[in-house]
């Protein structure tokens, strides 16, 4: 388990190549869990564009054409737990990041998300890059 500010990054599959910096880019497919208690399931997913994760929680997505999300760290506006738990990250990787509330939407309500809810997002990294 990788910890970086306030984030903790579980390794399922390790990727090669250079780690992601804070100022590269990153393409990845993503899911989003209500964590609670020591408990991720189906009916806890949030977002998604993995069509493999979508099709097994009967989940209907925002994103229908299932298309991966590239990011270019310095410039994207995104929550602290989730740029903090990619930053380090290697193509090929497959990891779960996890954080409360207060590195994600902390005191107020985000679609389905409750207030104070800690995040977990389950990530296929697919391509870095530092240039």
């Amino acid at each position: 388990i990788i910890y970086n500010k306030g984030a903790a990054r579980l390794i399922t599959k390790k990727g090669s190549g250079p780690e992601l910096s804070s100022e590269g880019a990153v393409s990845f497919y993503y899911a989003g869990y209500i964590f609670k208690g020591s408990n991720v399931s189906a009916s806890n997913l949030f977002a998604t564009n993995h069509q493999a994760t979508a099709e097994g929680a009967n989940f209907i997505t925002t994103e229908p054409n299932y298309s991966i999300m590239e990011v270019n760290m310095a410039e994207t506006d995104m929550l602290e737990g989730l740029r903090n738990g990619l930053t380090g990250v290697r193509a090929g990787e497959e990891c779960e990041i996890l954080f409360t509330a207060k590195y994600g939407y902390g005191n107020r309500t985000f679609g389905i998300i409750p207030v104070n809810s800690a995040l977990l997002y389950k990530i296929w990294v697919m391509g870095v890059s530092n240039d």
